[in-house]
């Protein structure tokens, strides 16, 4: 299910895990056609992998405060700690397209832009 993948997924942003033990359930989760909203436009499934990898070799660290399946989407909280030592709580809406995640939008684009970086 992909609740179940999904939760693996956040689980892996536990300041130790590599790309390299990512990528497979990454591309498990993620449509081909992902779309990540941000406040100026979109970022697309390569982007976003970008992303995902500046983040796991940073120590990022993620807990998953909830998670809810309703219908074609899911719905989740989390506690991000990034590098830097920021916190964030984004709630976010992930749409599904057979059963993977294929649209990210944040309740606030603009807080969840702060993990975008791409250095």
């Amino acid at each position: 299910m992909i609740e179940d993948e999904f939760r693996n997924y956040l689980a892996a942003f536990n300041g130790c895990s590599t790309w390299g033990a990512v990528e497979q359930i990454f591309n498990k989760v993620f449509h081909p056609k992902l779309r990540v909203v941000l406040p100026d436009g979109m970022l697309n499934r390569d982007g976003w992998a970008k992303v995902v990898r500046r983040h796991l070799s940073s120590g990022t660290v993620l807990e998953l405060l909830e998670l809810e399946r309703q219908g074609d989407g899911l719905f989740y909280a989390t506690r991000i700690r990034l590098d830097d030592g920021r916190e964030l709580e984004p709630f976010t809406q992930a749409l599904l397209e057979d059963e993977q995640v294929i649209r990210i939008e944040p309740s606030v684009p603009e807080e969840y832009e702060q993990l975008f970086f791409l250095r």
